[in-house]
């Protein structure tokens, strides 16, 4: 199995995107959350935190903040995981003495989204040719936002993750799907046209180029209508002795 990346965009509307907004704004607000708490820890007590230690007090946040709960524990897991990651990149960078770059508190304006990194969660419904329904939440609360584009994997492809994205004021799902290997080789054919429009870029594929196609091309130059018999005999002189030129050299441009 193989995995392709296909990205939809997404078509919320006023309440929707209001929901998603919030959304962002929660994980962005666990993201600093947890940044804080490992800065704490090591300044006052010079203990570190780690991925797991946060991730086990997760179901505690949510009884105590229920607003939480509709993310799903996954995707909060996903985000404490992404502060993970940027320690672990800080920590590599100092030890090959490049400039570390001390994960930041992030804005939530500039919180680039959310994932869901398993099938949990949210389900992609394709409908039609060009666009489907996207479910977030398993909730009775659950967001059906309408999707547009298509993948080309057809029924075998199974949804493995889900990353929402906001740009620019507009939303974006970003999917990772497991194909077969046959299905991610995609035949690449070109039309005659397209053939006759290619040129060769090889001396081998050059010499059998113009093996093929000179002849016929200075047949026609000679006897282009309105030439003159004079023109005509220049033209042959000229390519005779460009020939002559190629055979002492034993090179064919």
């Amino acid at each position: 199995m193989g995995c392709r990346k296909v990205t939809f965009k997404l078509y919320p509307n006023a309440r929707e995107a209001e929901r998603l907004t919030a959304w962002v704004r929660l994980h962005c607000e666990m993201y600093n959350a947890a940044l804080q708490e490992r800065i704490e820890a090591y300044r006052k007590a010079g203990k570190s935190i780690s991925y797991y230690d946060q991730q086990n007090v997760l179901p505690e946040i949510k009884a105590a903040r229920p607003d939480f709960v509709e993310l799903g524990s996954h995707a909060l897991q996903q985000t404490l995981r992404r502060l993970d990651l940027a320690f672990q990149a800080f920590f590599r960078r100092i030890k090959a003495g490049q400039t570390p770059g001390f994960p930041r508190f992030k804005a939530s304006k500039r919180f680039s989204g959310f994932c869901y990194p398993d099938p949990a969660g949210w389900k992609l419904h394709q409908q039609g040719q060009r666009g489907g329904t996207l479910r977030l939440g398993s909730s009775k609360d659950a967001m059906a936002i309408r999707v547009r584009g298509q993948h080309r994997f057809g029924a075998e492809a199974k949804p493995n993750d889900l990353t929402i994205i906001r740009k620019n004021s507009e939303w974006f799902a970003s999917v990772t799907l497991r194909v077969p290997e046959t299905a991610c080789a995609r035949e690449r054919r070109r039309s005659p046209a397209s053939r006759r429009r290619l040129r060769p870029h090889r001396l081998g594929d050059v010499r059998q180029w113009r093996n093929d196609c000179e002849p016929a091309l200075d047949a026609k130059r000679i006897a282009a209508p309105g030439r003159s018999a004079t023109a005509a005999g220049e033209e042959e002189k000229r390519l005779s002795a460009l020939q002559a030129s190629e055979s002492a050299s034993g090179q064919t441009l």
